[in-house]
């Protein structure tokens, strides 16, 4: 059994963006913001995503 890295649903809380992010992409969202409005990405616009 291999261990798949974590991967995140993301939902822009300003722009309503949606996609999927690993852990290295949700990081930077965290620090840059929104790639698509650059607004501030709190914790709470990830979940688990269902693969």
């Amino acid at each position: 059994m291999t261990d798949s890295p974590q991967e995140y649903e993301f939902i822009c809380p300003e722009c309503g963006q949606q996609f999927e992010v690993n852990g290295g992409m949700r990081d930077a969202l965290l620090e840059r913001g929104c790639p698509v409005c650059a607004a501030t990405v709190p914790n709470d616009a990830f979940s688990a995503a269902m693969t």
